[in-house]
């Protein structure tokens, strides 16, 4: 039988007993006491005190999570999912992020929702109340319930141009040229059923240079914001690393740029 680690020495017939009476009801208790608190320690949530480096890397593995679902998404419908659908008038009504559920292990979530109605409809109410932990940065610990910083860039040359799908095939930069998913900051972020993400303008620069506000700073430190590439590598990069030139080449699918920077 495995010895438990907190269970007092057993002691041999000759050594010293543990004293009866109160003294050894109070020693009982405080072992038992300290055992709880063990135990209370070990099952406490471990990105509460995790240093800033291991926060990182769980955005990145969550990114990877992202990326992985999108490129299987795009195995079984043979397209990238929208950036949001659109009702017979046009007005949006679910995010990408919404339809990638089953691939993020995430199905039961996802029958909840009613695709015929906006994300933001009293239909919809228990899934906004929902969190999903891959859209979640470690990182920020303040955001609101169920908000995320992990957008998809909307543009007329990039992989998410709106209502639109694009294929393997559109992009002719490369897949490991072009951005799939990116890292904003924190005063950035929305609902993770939203049907709004991000632009150029917003993609791997500080939303405000002030250091005291620092829900307006960059997820994670020295203005570094991770990333997923369309063929499903993730990175950290510096944001001081990119030019606006760059920013576009990742941007454009098939801009004939290919991009070369230090990350």
């Amino acid at each position: 039988m495995t010895s438990n680690p907190y269970e007092s020495p057993h002691l041999d017939g000759g050594a010293q007993k543990p004293a009866k009476g109160p003294w050894g009801l109070w020693l009982k208790l405080g072992l038992l006491a300290l055992a709880a608190m063990i135990l209370v320690g070990l099952l406490l949530p471990a990105r509460r005190n995790m240093p800033e480096a291991a926060r990182r890397t769980q955005c990145l593995n969550n990114l990877k999570q992202i990326s992985l679902a999108l490129n299987n998404f795009e195995s079984a419908h043979k397209t990238f999912p929208p950036a949001y659908t659109v009702d017979a008038d046009g007005k949006k009504l679910h995010s990408w992020r919404a339809l990638i559920l089953p691939y993020l292990e995430q199905q039961e979530l996802y029958d909840k929702i009613d695709f015929s109605k906006s994300w933001d409809h009293p239909a919809n109410e228990e899934a906004r109340k929902a969190s999903v932990p891959s859209y979640t940065c470690p990182s920020l610990r303040r955001l609101p319930d169920g908000h995320t910083t992990y957008l998809a860039v909307v543009a007329p040359d990039s992989c998410f141009p709106g209502s639109e799908t694009r294929t393997y095939k559109d992009i002719t930069d490369g897949t490991s040229n072009t951005l799939l998913v990116v890292e904003v900051c924190a005063s950035q972020a929305l609902h993770w059923m939203d049907p709004t993400d991000a632009n150029a303008s917003m993609i791997f620069r500080a939303a405000a240079q002030d250091a005291t506000a620092k829900e307006d700073q960059p997820p994670h430190s020295a203005e570094i914001f991770n990333c997923a590439r369309c063929d499903g590598s993730v990175q950290s990069v510096a944001a001081e690393n990119v030019t606006d030139a760059t920013r576009r080449a990742l941007i454009s699918i098939n801009g004939n740029d290919k991009v070369e920077f230090e990350y």
